[in-house]
């Protein structure tokens, strides 16, 4: 994976981190903006191993945090310390532009071999969580596939998600791949409704409106159904692709020390299994032999963004909409 800009990732040695972990006591908070459902309850368990610090949490779509990360790098304020998304684009254009920190690794976690983990120098591929089919328990069924699904639907309402990203359009392309492109024909001539995004997809589901999901997440799903909605879901075996988190620290943190103590706190044995119970299902590159419930980083084709220019992403909208919008 080519890297960006000129920061390669620092290992500390073992009196740096020992400073490292008492200024960012110091700074006694950290904020992160993160465009993952379901990402503030998990994240805000760091405070439990480092009391001292507080951990605030901005919740938003990840397009909508990086104009705001934009606006704040562009005008010097500090807002974000770490940024947690999928946006390849937007980091290597940042990366480049010297806005992002070098990553600060603690012997521990360059032990375990994060740093020679597939990353970017302000980036890294640490969390890749799959697109799920979705069921409600009392008016849908159990389905495997998406071939499954459509096999049992019938005149069944199946909620779709629009694919207005890249995201979807990986696992919708990759299903064409696998199928052929009758496969979206085949979707189409269901009784489907398309949704603009995963939550009210999924609320749908939960209320009944519809009895089954297609490109709905896993975290989103599992929320609801902690919640009491009686739905279900099933990650297919073969064809399933998704989307890789990960972190980057911005260069105008203003909790700078807070922010690496924090990385370093996803990286480790106790923040991996955090990820892994409250992110669930998720899978991690560098695996700990004591993580507990992840899955095999390789069972999830995670979508390069730089896969996905604008042309690319126009061409299969465009595809899209001549069988679901023609």
């Amino acid at each position: 994976m080519a890297s960006t800009g000129s920061g390669s990732p620092v290992v500390l040695s073992q009196e740096e981190w020992d400073d490292l972990v008492e200024a960012a006591k110091a700074d006694g908070e950290v904020i992160i903006y993160s465009g993952q459902p379901a990402s503030e309850d998990v994240f805000s368990k760091f405070s439990e191993a480092y009391p001292e610090i507080d951990v605030s949490v901005v919740r938003e779509p990840a397009g909508d945090l990086a104009i705001r990360m934009d606006q704040e790098i562009a005008a010097n304020v500090a807002g974000a310390d770490v940024s947690w998304s999928t946006q390849y684009a937007w980091v290597a254009q940042q990366g480049d532009a010297g806005s992002l920190a070098a990553f600060q690794y603690g012997p521990e976690i360059a032990d375990a071999g994060w740093s020679e983990a597939t990353h970017e120098d302000y980036f890294m591929q640490l969390l890749a969580s799959p697109y799920v089919l979705a069921w409600h328990t009392e008016l849908g069924e159990p389905v495997t596939d998406i071939e499954d699904l459509i096999a049992k639907a019938g005149d069944r309402p199946v909620g779709i998600a629009e694919p207005i990203s890249q995201n979807g359009m990986h696992q919708l392309n990759a299903w064409v791949e696998a199928y052929g492109e009758d496969i979206l024909a085949e979707l189409a001539d269901l009784n489907h409704q398309v949704i603009r995004s995963t939550v009210p997809l999924t609320q749908s589901l939960a209320a009944g409106e519809t009895h089954f999901s297609v490109l709905t997440t896993p975290d989103v799903v599992g929320t609801m159904i902690a919640e009491g909605a009686p739905i279900d879901y099933v990650i297919p075996e073969e064809n399933t692709t998704g989307f890789a988190y990960g972190p980057s620290v911005l260069a105008n943190a203003g909790h700078p020390a807070a922010a690496q103590l924090f990385v370093n706190w996803l990286l480790s044995e106790d923040g991996q299994q955090v990820l892994a119970d409250g992110l669930a299902p998720a899978a991690f590159p560098v695996l700990y032999d004591s993580t507990d419930g992840a899955l095999d980083w390789d069972s999830i084709d995670a979508v390069d963004e730089r896969d996905w220019p604008e042309e690319r992403r126009n061409e299969f909208r465009a595809l899209f909409d001549s069988y679901f919008l023609g």
